[in-house]
């Protein structure tokens, strides 16, 4: 099968040894092309709407972003997994931002705590699948693979990956403005209002494993793939236990503060999206839905990630 255009260009590497260099940014703003396979969200100065996971709270909320960013096209691949595990599966030094010069540039630090896990390995069988009746299996292992989902990557382990690609993982209400084009109520989807099918989301009954980017009519508008359906993503914020943990109207915000130390890890953070098991009518496909009950340091079979980029 084909892979969609773009998707093997290989990522910078910053440094194979430890810390990643400084970045330097210009004093006056300019306009930066986004990354390969990457596509521009354009958010500076925008305050939208938009419903918090409806398990928690019903009602509509809002949030600012003072910026625009980029986010992957597609989720990341099996081969682009593979090319950091390569080069040694680098880290961010302790304590390094990874969102240097961006709005997150003191929120988003790497805890010296979660290099261990960050380095375990655990994408083959019998390590990591999913209940028995959707495998077990995992992307990693499976033939002409290159191009599927990575999947059994821990939350610590995106974020390392997404640091070495000069990026980090988006941050919940980033996605929100994503799926919902900036906060439109007919976007119950990434796409519009119409139910998932197999031309807009891999979910049961369409075949899966597959390449990433395969349900071409499921984009959303700045033309992002597969942020329904495929295997659930990761993002960067810790989960809202209730609504009041999220302050309406925030701008910039990241989820509620990481602890540092090893019991970081057994933080919950939310995942999204959906995955390929799920029927058509299953909320977890909706835009204002996610999981929210899976600690940074645990990783499934049905569960991947993408990776954003704040932009100046």
């Amino acid at each position: 099968m084909r892979a969609p255009a773009g998707i093997l260009a290989l990522p910078i590497v910053l440094g194979l040894g430890g810390c990643f260099p400084s970045y330097e940014f210009a004093d006056e703003p300019q306009e930066v092309e986004p990354l390969p396979y990457m596509r521009r969200s354009y958010a500076e100065g925008q305050t939208f709407t938009f419903k918090l996971n409806t398990d928690i709270n019903p009602q509509e909320t809002s949030a600012h972003l003072s910026y625009d960013f980029d986010l992957d096209m597609y989720e990341v691949s099996v081969r682009r997994y593979k090319d950091w595990l390569e080069s040694g599966a680098p880290l961010p030094c302790d304590d390094c931002t990874l969102d240097a010069g961006g709005p997150y540039e003191d929120a988003m630090r790497w805890d010296p705590s979660w290099s261990t896990v960050a380095k375990q390995a655990h994408y083959s069988l019998p390590d990591c699948f999913t209940p028995t009746e959707y495998g077990p299996w995992t992307t990693y292992d499976a033939p002409d693979s290159d191009d599927f989902p990575m999947v059994c990557v821990s939350w610590v382990q995106a974020a390392a990956f997404c640091a070495w690609d000069q990026k980090r993982l988006p941050t919940e209400v980033e996605r929100l403005y994503e799926v919902t084009a900036g906060g439109n109520p007919v976007h119950t989807y990434p796409w519009g209002g119409n139910q998932p099918d197999c031309s807009r989301a891999t979910i049961a009954g369409c075949t899966f494993p597959t390449n990433v980017g395969t349900a071409l009519s499921g984009a959303s508008n700045a033309g992002i793939q597969d942020l329904t359906g495929s295997v659930f993503e990761w993002v960067w914020d810790a989960t809202w236990d209730s609504a009041a943990d999220y302050p309406g109207g925030a701008k910039d915000y990241s989820g509620p503060k990481l602890t540092t130390g090893a019991t970081s890890l057994d933080r919950a953070h939310f995942r999204n999206g959906g995955a390929y098991f799920d029927p058509h009518d299953e909320p977890r496909l909706r835009n204002d839905v996610a999981e929210r009950q899976y600690a940074a340091r645990e990783y499934y079979a049905d569960a991947g990630f993408r990776c954003a980029k704040s932009v100046r």
